[in-house]
Order: C-alpha cells, then sequence, then structure tokens
C-alpha cells in the first residue's frame, strides 16, 4: 500500500470518528433536555403537592377551629375548603397530564396518588361535617373524637397519603 492510500485511510477514520462524536454529542444534548424537562415537571409537580398539603392543612385547621369556637359561618369555611381543594387538584392533574405526555404511560401512578389524596380529603371533610355544635353540650361530648380527628387524622394520618420520594419513580427505574 502507498503512503497516500494509508494517509487517504486514516483521514476517512479521523473524519468517521469527529463525525460519530458529534452525533453522539448532539443525541446526549436532546437526552440532557428531555430529562431536565422531566425534573422540571417532577418539581412544579412536587411543589404543587406541597400546596394542596399547606392549603388543605391549613384549611381543616380553620374549619375545626370554627367547628370548635361554634362560628355560624362554617358552610362558607367548607366551602372555601372545597374551593382552594379542588383548585390545587386541577393544577395537580394538569401538571401529570403534561407529564405523561412528555414521559408516557409510567407516571400515570401519580393520577393515582392524586386520586387517593382526594378521597382523604373527601372523607375527612364528611367527618368534619359530623360535628356541628348546635349546644355546647353535644360540642363538648363529642370533643376527645373532634380532637382525634384534627390531630391524628389530620395531622399525621393525612401526611401519609402524600406520596413520597421513593414513590417519585416507577418501580422499574428503583434501583
Amino acid at each position: 500500500m502507498k503512503i497516500v492510500t494509508q494517509l487517504r485511510i486514516t483521514l476517512l477514520m479521523i473524519l468517521l470518528l469527529g463525525l460519530s462524536s458529534a452525533a453522539l454529542s448532539v443525541w446526549t444534548l436532546e437526552r440532557s433536555r428531555s430529562y431536565l424537562a422531566q425534573t422540571n415537571f417532577s418539581h412544579s409537580i412536587y411543589e404543587s403537592y406541597l400546596t394542596l398539603e399547606s392549603h388543605t392543612y391549613q384549611r381543616f385547621k380553620q374549619y375545626g377551629d370554627a367547628i370548635i369556637i361554634g362560628d355560624a359561618d362554617q358552610r362558607t369555611g367548607k366551602q372555601a375548603l372545597i374551593d382552594l381543594i379542588d383548585e390545587d387538584t386541577t393544577v395537580l392533574q394538569v401538571l401529570i397530564g403534561e407529564k405523561i405526555s412528555l414521559v408516557g404511560e409510567q407516571a400515570r401512578f401519580r393520577l393515582d396518588a392524586l386520586a387517593e389524596i382526594e378521597a382523604t380529603v373527601k372523607c375527612l371533610v364528611n367527618r368534619l361535617n359530623q360535628f356541628s355544635p348546635t349546644g355546647s353540650g353535644e360540642l363538648a361530648s363529642d370533643w376527645v373524637r373532634l380532637s382525634q380527628l384534627l390531630n391524628t387524622e389530620v395531622d399525621q394520618g393525612f401526611r401519609r397519603a402524600w406520596p413520597r420520594r421513593t414513590e417519585a419513580w416507577p418501580a422499574k427505574r428503583r434501583r
């Protein structure tokens, strides 16, 4: 083989190596952008969960306090509670829908978790509706149950319904 042929083969190999490196760089950049978008959606979803948790917790406590002090305007407080929670869950459903369209069906479990949270909230609202002070004696007899509902189920049990960090990834991605 002539030296010119060997140089041409070497230059061709260098050119192919450069082109493959460029293609790999473009692919890596696109994957990085995709992962960044997924991460941003995950952060937005997590922030929305925290907002929903905060609003729900505050509203339950306000509604519980209204029951305790005998506030006559409980229906307004209850409706504000339900409206705010519905607004927050709507925002979460939109974000989760966008994440599903970006990632695919592997993010569908988030909708199930959100449905479970909504069911828990509705159950707690119904349980709070049982406490309607018509007289001081009636509320005093239910004080233990109301206190347990507010302290145990709202404070501790309600937080157990929120997605945990380990649930942020589908089972096949865990290591």
